[in-house]
């Protein structure tokens, strides 16, 4: 329709100049009012008519032109789609790759029963206990007579727990007292476990406890746990005294998985992830806790664009919500109020997500004033973008920070601790002057940062290596570490596109396998890394 209309646009032109020089021969004839040369009127007419062959040929090279540009036109639209078509394929195998690994970690049924089942068999023993230890304590005597009760919180409480193995989680247990607020200072807490300790391995002798492998007090400078073994189920039960706070953030950390599916799908990947790269906080070992690693994820789903998760402590979201305040052992108070509407919750991430699409202001990637290209929210894309997120992070500039939709500055936080530096600074949402990154040392954070960087470098090879055109890479930013890769492709790491090798891609399977292999044991270092690491075993544990 094009090139035919340009053709009758061209030859209305040429006849209309014709005309107009006929039109002028015609007149200066009649000026002349004499016989005109036929040789002249033939010269003249042959003139008119190469000038209107030579605009004929004009038009046919331009219809031409477009010809071509339409090919390419089209080529390129069809090139589109193929890579449309591949990039959706090749997500879905990461997808179902990662829905794999997923449905092996996450605890079932019958291991939810063996932990009940746990809880129910130490209550027995523990609680008459702490009867016995209040009345022996003048300063607790007056709630001896009131009923105590074992409170399940932490990964298992918030459906978080990973499966059994020798990386499942433990079983977060507290001691709660009808006690009106008052809680124990620590060494309360240290003689009440100690005293525990004591009865339970006495009724282990007797046979009232024959599950009981083991149990031992670890005492901790924040507040005390009783380790316990469970032989029946080989499960490490933790109990603690009067964890208010601890309950409060299960309950934040179950709102928003329950807001998201994918929160609750990649913590688990996270958190399996650290387990077997041994950067993982167990027994001793001084690495950033299950906790941490929760907050991590929710932090990075709170930024990604579109948002994935609203902020729950956020001003907007708190009208008409009673405030909850908890004492810690040490006498301070905390605001624990935070936004458990679901329904709320959800529209606040529609309306994120909305400001996003229409600001690059309402929206930071990496840092201020840097908005990411939109990420699919897929299971496998989150996966790759929340590696691609921390390998780039300003460590030195930023505290990663779920209370607020502001990235907070490290400068402008007063932490509780400052004997020495805060590498990686974790904010607990309630306890604000509590950096749950404090445990890192320098060389613990450098390997970190590292396996950071590891998983941000296998991922995006995949996705350069084998899906290659689609993004427009970024200049890398300042801060960014060693290896860092760009991360705006539609996989969230490297650039994205078809796959254009010989032969089939690398299985997502296989690359996931490789992120998740597990590390030998590490020797100690300055930091605290204590050994515990993987000799074999898969992945799936």
């Amino acid at each position: 329709r094009v090139r035919e209309a340009a053709e009758e646009e061209a030859r209305k032109l040429a006849l209309q100049e014709y005309a107009a020089r006929v039109s002028m021969n015609g007149f200066a004839q009649g000026a002349r009012a004499v016989a005109v040369d036929p040789a002249t009127e033939a010269a003249e007419e042959e003139a008119l008519m190469e000038g209107l062959e030579e605009a004929m040929l004009r038009i046919e090279a331009e219809v031409t032109v477009d010809d071509a540009a339409e090919a390419r036109a089209e080529e390129a639209r069809m090139e589109a789609e193929e890579q449309a078509r591949c990039l959706t394929e090749d997500r879905a195998r990461l997808d179902a790759a990662a829905a794999v690994l997923i449905a092996g970690l996450k605890l079932d049924a019958d291991e939810m029963v063996g932990a009940e089942v746990s809880l129910r068999d130490l209550q027995t023993i523990i609680c008459p206990e702490a009867q016995l230890w209040a009345a022996s304590t003048p300063r607790w005597a007056w709630v001896a007579a009131w009923p105590t009760q074992l409170h399940m919180f932490g990964s298992t409480a918030c459906g978080l727990g990973i499966r059994s193995g020798i990386h499942s989680s433990a079983l977060d247990v507290t001691l709660l007292f009808q006690s009106h607020g008052m809680v124990p200072t620590v060494d309360e807490q240290r003689g009440m476990l100690t005293r525990f300790a004591h009865r339970l391995l006495a009724a282990k002798g007797s046979g009232e406890a024959a599950w009981l492998v083991s149990c031992e007090v670890h005492h901790r400078s924040r507040f005390p746990i009783l380790s316990v073994t469970d032989g029946r189920t080989n499960r490490r039960i933790e109990l603690s005294a009067c964890q208010h706070l601890g309950i409060a953030n299960t309950a934040l950390i179950r709102t928003y998985a329950a807001i998201n599916p994918f929160a609750e799908k990649l913590i688990l990947l996270v958190k399996r992830w650290s387990l077997l790269r041994n950067i993982h906080s167990r027994a001793q070992q001084q690495m950033l806790s299950s906790y941490a690693w929760s907050i991590l994820v929710i932090h990075f789903l709170q930024r990604c664009n579109p948002p994935a998760l609203p902020h729950l402590q956020s001003p907007q979201l708190l009208h008409n919500v009673t405030r909850t305040s908890i004492k810690r052992a040490d006498g301070a108070s905390f605001d624990c109020t935070f936004c458990s509407d679901l329904n709320a919750a959800t529209q606040a991430v529609a309306r994120s997500a909305w400001k996003a699409n229409g600001s690059h202001d309402a929206a930071t990637w990496r840092h201020k004033g840097d908005a990411p290209q939109p990420i699919a929210h897929t299971i496998g894309a989150l996966l790759c973008a929340f590696f691609a997120y921390f390998a780039a992070f300003d460590f030195d500039e930023w505290v990663a920070s779920v209370r607020s939709p502001q990235l907070l500055a490290k400068r402008d936080v007063r932490w509780e601790r400052n004997e020495k530096p805060h590498f990686f600074g974790i904010e607990d949402p309630f306890e604000m002057t509590h950096d749950l990154g404090f445990s890192l040392g320098a060389e613990t954070f450098a390997l970190v940062r590292s396996e950071f960087v590891r998983a941000h470098t296998i991922l995006s090879s995949r996705a350069s290596a084998d899906l290659q055109g689609l993004a427009t890479p970024s200049r890398a930013p300042s801060h960014a570490p060693p290896g860092w890769r760009d991360s705006s492709g539609p996989l969230g790491g490297g650039r994205g596109g078809v796959w254009r090798g010989g032969g089939e891609p690398r299985p997502w399977a296989d690359t996931l396998a490789e992120l998740l292999s597990p590390v030998q044991e590490r020797s100690p270092m300055g930091g605290g890394v204590m050994g515990g690491g993987v000799m074999g075993g898969g992945v799936m544990g």
